[in-house]
Order: structure tokens, then sequence, then C-alpha cells
């Protein structure tokens, strides 16, 4: 019985091996190559206060038959409701103030924010959001989750109907072909009706 080339079967199994890792290191600095180039991609290109990139990543979430977007950039945090305690002479659409890892959040109803139509919902969920010089919650009645939108592929439709074109403290980018509003963060934190400091 002839002997088995041990030596040669180890040699081969290690060339096998070694190729392997020439390999993967090769994919890894592909990997790390593309995500450099995008964040370059992402350095170069600096937004005006309120304009989405041309592939800005959202929060959507609705209340009643709507859906609603709002960028990324200025969602601090999604989180269950909190307890509240209400604050007597604020407007309708404060639902109170809750303590939030330190601090004080004014929570908003958005359906009465809107002046949405339709009966009250629940809205147990609150989408944190901070930016120009502010921070509050929206109440919302149900999360989708994340998703994506092209600025050029929005309607540019303020004065065109669709959900909340009737409210004066309306503060949309525009609306998508499958119905999404994409909410204009800046302008909806900068609101006058939502002054933070005087509510806490």
């Amino acid at each position: 019985m002839d002997e088995i080339p041990w030596q040669d079967t180890a040699n081969a199994q290690a060339s096998v091996a070694q190729e392997a890792v020439f390999e993967a290191h090769a994919a890894a600095s592909e990997i790390e190559l593309a995500l450099r180039r995008r964040a370059a991609e992402i350095a170069v290109w600096q937004p005006e206060p309120g304009e989405l990139s041309p592939k800005e990543p959202l929060v959507v979430f609705t209340v009643g038959q709507e859906r609603w977007g709002i960028a990324l950039r200025w969602v601090r945090e999604v989180i269950a409701k909190p307890p509240l305690r209400a604050i007597p002479g604020t407007p309708r659409w404060v639902q109170g103030v809750a303590l939030y890892r330190g601090g004080i959040v004014a929570l908003v109803d958005f359906k009465e924010f809107m002046d949405l139509p339709g009966p009250a919902v629940a809205t147990p969920w609150v989408v944190l959001l901070q930016g120009q010089g502010a921070e509050l919650g929206l109440a919302v009645q149900a999360l989708e989750g994340c998703g994506e939108v092209d600025l050029a592929e929005l309607a540019q439709s303020r004065n065109g109907e669709g959900p909340g074109m009737t409210s004066a403290r309306v503060a949309l980018l525009g609306i998508t072909a499958d119905r999404l509003a994409v909410i204009d963060g800046a302008r909806l934190l900068g609101s006058p009706d939502l002054v933070v400091n005087q509510l806490a």
C-alpha cells in the first residue's frame, strides 16, 4: 500500500488557506475603499438648512391614514411615550412635558398641530426631534420605520392638495409619488408655535 504524501497534502492545504486569506483581505480593502468614497461624497456635499440630500434617509410614521417622513438628521431618538405632566395654558396640540434623560421635553400631538381631519387617535410613540436650538417630541400614532427620498422626485405641492395642506402651520418639503408627505424639519423646529423653552 502506497504511503500518503502527507507533506504534499499539508502544503496544498496551506496554499489554499493562504489564497483564501488574500481574497478576504482584497474584499475587505474593496469595502473600505467604497466606504471612503461614499464618505468623501457626503463630505463634499453640504446641504442648506432644511434641504434634503439627493438620497436622504427618513423616519416614517403614520397619523390616521396619512404617511409622514422627516429627515433622520433631525431625529434624536424614537421612543415609547413616557409619563406626561400637563401644563395649563398651553395650546391644544401640546400634550404636556416629560422628563427624559435628565431633561424636559415638550410633547406635541402631531395630528392636532397639523389640523388634520378625522377623530382623535392614540399616540403611543414619540419621535424626538433636535435642531435649530430646539428640542421637542412629536407624538404619533404608529411607526413605519426608515425610508429614503430623492429631493428631485418630490412633488413640490405646498399649494396643492395633500395631507395637512390646509394647515397654517404646514412645514412640508413636498409629497412623493407614493403619497409620503416629507416634513421640513428646520421649519418645524423653528416654528413660533413650538417654543419649547416657554413650555418648560
